[in-house]
């Protein structure tokens, strides 16, 4: 499949584009900012996740706080997101993408609506040559009750600083 043929796959599919993620050393400084230009709206509150060895298929383990606001006239939203440094594996991406840019856009997301899509995206990109720098989360399970949060963060020029991220998420 050629990168053509795969955008025209996610968009038949019904996937979503969902988010701009944008990084930053000071989340709260950030999001002030955001919140003075005009279209953007107030943040929710942030939260903290974590993604472990044992949720990260490639990728090293972090812990970060992220923050989202809608864009009025928009279905997307902007996310910021702040690694914990302390808690995180030091060669985790965002923080090797901060140490290495700066502040700024990091990656741009689309929702996918089956793990059929997730998957024939992923390989796809893949084939195109682009290069698996994160990927974990849990594939949903219905019949076990599970939800899901699956994700892959692709890098389309092999050290890029916005990689392009697939979400499964139910």
């Amino acid at each position: 499949m050629t990168l053509g043929e795969v955008k025209a796959y996610l968009e038949d599919s019904g996937s979503k584009f969902i988010h701009v993620g944008i990084l930053t050393h000071d989340l709260n400084s950030t999001v002030s900012t955001l919140e003075s230009y005009p279209f953007v709206g107030k943040f929710a509150d942030s939260h903290t996740v974590q993604f472990g060895r044992e949720s990260l298929e490639v990728g090293a383990p972090y812990v970060i706080t992220i923050a989202n606001a809608a864009v009025a006239g928009h279905d997307f939203v902007l996310e910021v997101l702040q690694p914990d440094e302390e808690k995180s594996d030091p060669d985790n991406i965002y923080s090797s993408l901060l140490s290495k840019y700066g502040s700024g856009l990091s990656h741009v997301a689309y929702s996918v609506p089956s793990e059929k899509v997730f998957d024939t995206a992923s390989a796809a990109f893949i084939d195109a040559g682009y290069k698996v720098i994160l990927k974990g989360g849990v594939k949903p399970d219905e019949s076990k009750g599970i939800r899901g949060n699956a994700f892959i963060y692709l890098d389309p020029d092999d050290g890029s600083n916005c990689f392009l991220e697939l979400l499964l998420a139910k």
